[in-house]
């Protein structure tokens, strides 16, 4: 049975939530540190890649 979320589907855990899931369905323990870290290098790479295409967070955002 797949468990990931659908397209487009908005998630809401904690990091203690989110370990816990890396853990079983990695099978090994994954910290809270671990999570941390991956979340970090995640936004370090979505920074980067906002910088290379020339766009900024607001550009993610509707007009109100």
């Amino acid at each position: 049975m797949d468990t990931r979320p659908k397209s487009g589907e908005l998630i809401e855990a904690t990091v203690e939530e989110v370990a816990a899931w890396l853990s079983a369905t990695e099978g090994r323990a994954v910290s809270i540190h671990e999570v941390r870290r991956i979340e970090a290098q995640a936004l370090r790479k979505l920074r980067q890649e906002f910088t290379r295409r020339g766009l900024f967070p607001a550009d993610l955002l509707p007009d109100r």
